[in-house]
């Protein structure tokens, strides 16, 4: 996955560059509670 990129790439538009941040955030949100389930699991 291309979390990096996406976060850093630059958009004119500040609610459209937010919404981007939001859902990165929301990505390694997930990634990291997908992470700890797996440990929970194990």
């Amino acid at each position: 996955m291309n979390i990096g990129k996406i976060s850093a790439v630059t958009i004119p538009s500040p609610d459209l560059s937010k919404s981007v941040e939001q859902y990165v955030n929301f990505l390694n949100y997930r990634l990291v509670d997908k992470d700890k389930f797996q440990k929970k699991k194990l």
